[in-house]
C-alpha cells in the first residue's frame, strides 16, 4: 500500500508508511488525525486511511479509548500518568475518576483550582415567565495553581520519594495540598491533591512541576507513581522516541506501556 507524504507542496510516495503506523497501532497506540486531514477525503484516501477512521477525534478521546480498552481486556495496572495536555482536561480527569482509576497527571501552571470547596448553585428564577435556570454557577474564587507554590525557604516543603534507581532512592523537595476543581458545568466539585515538585536543573536553578492526583495527601507517597515501581500495563507520558518520526501523524500523549 502506498502513502503520500506532502512536503513543501509536493507529493512523495512512501510504500512503508502505513505498515509503520500499523506496527505502532498494534502496540496499542491510536493515530491522531488533525482536522485538516479528516476533512480532506482525497488526502486520506491517498494514504490508505480507512473510511471509518476519517472522523476527527481529539487526543483526549483517543487516549480514553486506550485506557477503557485495557480495562475491558482485564489488563492490570495501578496508576495512570500523563502530561499537562491531559491533566488540564476536566473531562479526562473526571472520566478516570468515574472509572475509579488512580491517576497522577501533570498540569500547566495556569490550571485553576480552589483552596476550599466551591459554592455551586443554580440561580433563582426571576419572575413567573421563562424557564427555570439550569446552568450552575459559583461565586467562589479559583486561583492559578502556580500561586500556591511556597517560597523556596518555606518549611512547607518536604522530601518526596520519586522512584528507585540503581544508586538508591531518587528524592526531591515536594509540597502537597488538598485542592478542589470544578468544570463549570456540573453540580459538584472534585477533591484532589496538588503535588508541586522542586526539581534542580543542570544549571543549578530550581524548576517547579505541578500535578493533580485523585489520591489523598496521606495516601500519595504510597502510590506506585511516587515509589517508581514497574507497573504492568501502566499508562505513561509518551516518549518521542517511541513513535514514528512523521510530523503528519502524531499520537496521543498518554499510552499503555505493557511491561
Amino acid at each position: 500500500m502506498n502513502t503520500t507524504n506532502i512536503r513543501h507542496g509536493q507529493s512523495r510516495t512512501q510504500p512503508a508508511e502505513i505498515k509503520r503506523l500499523e506496527k505502532y497501532a498494534r502496540r496499542n497506540r491510536s493515530i491522531f488525525l488533525p482536522k485538516d486531514w479528516t476533512s480532506n477525503k482525497k488526502r486520506c484516501k491517498a494514504v490508505g486511511i480507512p473510511k471509518e477512521r476519517r472522523v476527527y477525534r481529539s487526543k483526549i478521546d483517543l487516549s480514553l479509548d486506550i485506557v477503557k480498552l485495557q480495562v475491558n481486556l482485564g489488563t492490570r495496572f495501578e496508576i495512570v500518568g500523563a502530561d499537562g495536555l491531559y491533566g488540564n482536561s476536566n473531562h479526562f480527569r473526571q472520566t478516570l475518576d468515574d472509572m475509579e482509576l488512580l491517576y497522577v497527571l501533570d498540569v500547566h501552571i495556569d490550571q485553576y483550582v480552589y483552596q476550599e470547596p466551591p459554592n455551586i448553585y443554580l440561580s433563582e428564577k426571576q419572575g413567573e415567565r421563562g424557564r427555570n435556570p439550569t446552568r450552575y454557577k459559583s461565586d467562589s474564587k479559583a486561583v492559578k495553581i502556580r500561586e500556591l507554590c511556597p517560597e523556596k525557604s518555606s518549611k512547607k516543603w518536604r522530601q518526596i520519594r520519586l522512584r528507585q534507581t540503581g544508586k538508591g532512592d531518587l528524592v526531591c523537595k515536594g509540597y502537597l495540598q488538598t485542592v478542589y476543581t470544578w468544570d463549570g458545568e456540573s453540580e459538584d466539585y472534585r477533591r484532589l491533591v496538588m503535588i508541586i515538585r522542586a526539581m534542580p536543573t543542570p544549571s543549578g536553578e530550581i524548576e517547579y512541576k505541578y500535578a493533580l492526583s485523585n489520591s489523598r495527601e496521606d495516601e500519595f507517597e504510597s502510590t506506585p507513581h511516587v515509589q517508581g515501581k514497574n507497573i504492568p500495563g501502566g499508562v505513561r507520558a509518551a516518549d518521542p522516541a517511541d513513535f514514528p518520526r512523521n510530523n503528519r501523524f502524531t499520537t496521543p500523549g498518554v499510552i499503555f506501556k505493557l511491561n
